[in-house]
């Protein structure tokens, strides 16, 4: 740490104000004046870094029956209790927001710290590591204020959030498009289908190929074997790597459709390192039709097949091979089909490269945030001072 940077507490950079009771009552309305954020809004992939949607709001008539206190923008929120702690998601409001009780808000004071820099500051802290209880962890009020700190001048703390918030930035623009491609090709897909359309069996979409058991004994090292879980949450504690050798078709590379047939059914795009397949998802090959489309059939097939699967008198719903002949879906004619390939097949690469994006820009950020929070990297200030 550099000797010139400045000795605080927490405490003396912001306030910290919990969250509200949200009783059911007031839940389920999807507009209002204010978002009513809960630990899970945090996992809404456009909230990676900044909370701009939820699923329940309120009216400012409602806040104020309830006597609901608002956080207001600029705050830095996380979950105070239980495995959301543990997960260390932090993001900025960007509007006045009401908390769930299970959430905590960190509101900056004036002329202490920058707001943004406030954020990278609190994921150097890392707060789950200050929380009490081990059964259930939890984080006080008195301790977050009493954890101790070292900042840099308010030139710098902007200089410094600058740099991050640019990747922060193109992360958040990619996740954008992220979650809008796959909607504009469904509403291109679907209004074509309107104007004429062919039924074809989800199996005749593209070649479905069940992955290997590649868990059982696997080295520790070499690929990543990709379970459901991972499909779901991407790699973490527990995910198995295999040097073993497999066939092609048992291999996802970025850019690769999978199908999860078992336990949660999905269809999910690949976009990291080359990986090997596991029991129980289905590497899809589309061959005669483009991935576009294959990828968007097969999402709106999964309703019919979570019911298949549910009505299933077993321990882990799945679905049978059976039922990718049985389930129909429809699909434009062909001469539409090549016709909107010119427009969708560009927003379907560029989609892939959003989330490959993100993987590099997310390693890039979580590397240079040590190093600029401890001075070891210096950034010029707005005055080209270091």
């Amino acid at each position: 740490m550099s000797t010139w940077w400045e000795s605080r507490k927490l405490g003396e950079l912001c306030t910290f104000q919990a969250g509200t009771a949200f009783p059911k009552s007031e839940q389920g309305f999807t507009s209002g004046e204010h978002p009513f954020i809960k630990v899970s809004d945090m996992l809404l992939s456009v909230n990676s870094k900044r909370i701009v949607e939820a699923n329940n709001w309120i009216s400012s008539e409602t806040a104020a029956r309830m006597r609901v206190k608002l956080i207001p923008p600029g705050a830095i929120v996380f979950a105070k209790i239980g495995e959301g702690l543990k997960n260390e998601r932090l993001r900025r409001i960007t509007m006045s927001t009401a908390l769930d009780n299970n959430m905590m808000a960190a509101v900056p004071k004036n002329h202490a710290v920058d707001s943004r820099f406030l954020l990278y500051l609190m994921e150097k802290v890392r707060i789950s590591e200050w929380a009490q209880g081990s059964a259930l962890p939890y984080l006080s009020q008195k301790v977050l204020t009493d954890i101790p700190v070292k900042i840099p001048s308010l030139p710098e703390q902007r200089a410094i959030a600058s740099t991050l918030g640019a990747l922060d930035d193109k992360i958040e623009s990619n996740h954008r498009i992220v979650k809008n491609v796959p909607s504009l090709i469904r509403s291109f897909v679907e209004s074509a289908t309107d104007k004429g359309s062919s039924s074809v069996s989800v199996s005749h979409l593209a070649t479905f190929t069940n992955g290997g058991a590649y868990t059982k004994g696997a080295s520790g090292s070499g690929r990543m074997v990709i379970r459901i879980t991972e499909l779901n949450s991407g790699p973490g504690n527990s995910t198995v790597f295999n040097n073993i050798d497999a066939p092609e078709n048992k291999i996802a590379r970025a850019g690769d459709i999978l199908m999860a047939w078992s336990a949660s059914l999905g269809v999910y795009r690949w976009y990291r390192d080359e990986a090997l397949i596991n029991q129980h998802i289905f590497k899809v090959d589309a061959k005669e039709y483009p991935a576009w489309l294959v990828f968007d059939r097969l999402e709106a097939a999964m309703p019919l097949f979570r019911d298949l699967a549910a009505d299933k008198a077993t321990t882990m719903g799945h679905i049978k091979r059976e039922h990718l002949e049985s389930t129909k879906v429809s699909i434009p004619n062909s001469n539409d089909i090549a016709r909107l390939n010119k427009v969708l097949e560009p927003l379907w690469e560029r989609l892939i490269l959003a989330e490959i994006e993100n993987i590099r820009l997310s390693k890039l950020r979580d590397t240079l945030l040590p190093e600029l929070l401890s001075g070891r990297i210096r950034v010029p200030t707005e005055s080209g001072e270091k």
